[in-house]
């Protein structure tokens, strides 16, 4: 008797990569991250697009957003900056799907708010969600990344880097 054949495991879609939206709003997703998200969400309630520091944008499976939901509303004694990350999270952001193209239309306050409109961004996977980030905040990370970077290097090398 022959064995099933395994569904392919889905790699997660791992470094930075380069995006555009256009005059629409529509951003088209990197093959990559498009697999992923279609492999962790849901076409029936789509995603959910934000930013908590109107730097960066974040797309999130449904399920994902759900537990980011949860931390902030049960969020005991940080219950104020709770309430003020989700106030944030809430006036820039709204639900989305990715069309048959593989683009997701990101919110209009969103977009407008982060300078994402008919521009390159990068985008990048990262604990269960996908960064967003413009041109000059991918700039600021890159710069940052190389500041100190012996030091950096030789800490996690102490960890078994």
């Amino acid at each position: 008797m022959e064995e099933s054949a395994k569904p392919a495991e889905l790699v997660l879609p791992l470094g930075i990569f380069p995006g555009r939206t256009d005059d629409k709003g529509r951003l088209k997703l990197p093959v990559d991250i498009e697999r992923w998200l279609a492999a962790n969400g849901d076409k029936e309630t789509g995603y959910f697009a934000t930013s908590f520091d109107e730097r960066i944008a974040r797309i999130y499976p449904i399920s994902e957003w759900k537990k980011t939901e949860k931390l902030l509303q049960e969020s005991g004694e940080d219950a104020v900056a709770g309430e003020d990350l989700w106030f944030t999270a809430m006036d820039l952001g709204g639900m989305c799907s990715i069309d048959a193209q593989g683009r997701i239309v990101l919110p209009p306050t969103l977009r407008r708010t982060l300078g994402l409109e008919n521009v390159p961004c990068h985008l990048e996977w990262t604990k269960g969600f996908v960064n967003i980030f413009n041109d000059e905040v991918y700039e600021e990370r890159k710069q940052r990344s190389r500041e100190n970077r012996e030091a950096k290097l030789a800490a996690f090398k102490r960890k078994g880097l």
